[in-house]
């Protein structure tokens, strides 16, 4: 896969279609930075806005990332199944922005808890002593997963954990 040819494609598309990067961004919702980014080879799209793409253009996905048109169209099996996949990888994505919000909710409460027993003079002796130290534990350990979450090393992370679990079942 060529990211020059996809770009000079993506580019061509665009401008047979008579639309500036500025429309078109405001139709998948991005900015037209990125979109300059995709045309200019620099990046791709998400595939789930490779399916967009592809159907606002009336091209195929295949299209897209060969960077040149086709002879013979995609049986129409084939581009159900990437609306399908492209649904899965949104769904997926969305699950996980939920998860990790439920968990910059949680550190962010304990993270309060904690800042007002500490005005309170609460934090350090007496009954709430060892309330505040798990709130703060609780908020730094929060920030540190949401920090590995969203890392450049996640990927492996998860790859490890499925390895771990395979082992333990």
């Amino acid at each position: 896969m060529d990211q020059q040819k996809t770009g000079a494609l993506l580019r061509a598309l665009r401008r047979e279609k008579g639309v500036t990067q500025e429309q078109l961004a405001e139709r998948l919702c991005v900015s037209n930075r990125t979109v300059s980014r995709w045309e200019n080879g620099n990046n791709l799209p998400d595939f789930a806005v490779l399916i967009e793409l592809a159907a606002y253009y009336d091209v195929t996905v295949d299209e897209i990332l060969r960077g040149e048109r086709a002879a013979a169209p995609q049986p129409p099996q084939a581009q159900d199944a990437l609306y399908r996949i492209a649904a899965y990888t949104q769904g997926e994505r969305e699950a996980f922005a939920r998860r990790l919000h439920g968990l910059l909710t949680a550190g962010a409460a304990s993270g309060v808890l904690y800042g007002a027993l500490l005005a309170l003079g609460l934090a350090e002796d007496g009954p709430f002593a060892p309330v505040a130290s798990f709130a703060l534990g609780l908020a730094c350990g929060t920030l540190l997963v949401c920090a590995l979450l969203t890392g450049r090393h996640a990927a492996g992370l998860r790859r490890v954990k499925l390895r771990l679990m395979r082992r333990e079942a």
